[in-house]
């Protein structure tokens, strides 16, 4: 029983301390839970990532945030990206889905899925890398996730394409 209470009070010392840490880390806060909106993906993530990447976004930081990405992503470009134009949730003509978001460079094409919650649809992956094919620019499709996990065989079936995560990448 000794053993007991001696494993317990050491348990609730790391608890504490771990709750201690996440507070003056600050990770703790997170404005999507708080607001009920963690799982709202295309309303509130795939905005907000779209409108921070917009050179033209509100944001008021010009192309900072689209070179920082493209940087981290290792994306070579040759073109001005006061240029760029970003869209969300982008239908392209062979009707083949909506990309979440879409950075349009002169010589590139930059499609991302962003999942946080939504399940992988029939071939998603495959078709966007075809419209990617098409563009007759450098495309590059990245995944992105919470964790940076990987998507079902059934919706890339075996298309390159590059995890992302909002922890390393966002």
């Amino acid at each position: 029983m000794e053993n007991l209470q001696s494993l317990l009070s050491q348990t609730g010392k790391i608890v504490r301390k771990g709750k201690e840490q996440d507070a003056a880390s600050g990770e703790a806060f997170n404005i999507f839970r708080i607001t009920k909106i963690e799982r709202a993906e295309v309303n509130t993530h795939s905005a907000m990532i779209a409108e921070l990447l917009n050179p033209d976004g509100s944001h008021g930081k010009g192309t900072q945030f689209l070179a920082q990405l493209l940087t981290n992503m290792g994306v070579i470009y040759n073109c001005s990206l006061k240029d760029a134009f970003v869209r969300k949730e982008q239908t392209f003509s062979d009707g083949k889905g909506r990309v979440d978001i879409v950075i349009h460079l002169r010589d590139h094409l930059i499609l991302i899925e962003n999942k946080v919650d939504a399940g992988d649809g029939e071939e998603q992956l495959f078709n966007y890398a075809g419209i990617g094919g098409r563009s007759h620019k450098t495309a590059h499709l990245w995944y992105l996730t919470k964790q940076g996990s990987g998507a079902a065989e059934h919706s890339h079936k075996n298309v390159d394409y590059r995890r992302m995560s909002y922890r390393e990448d966002i």
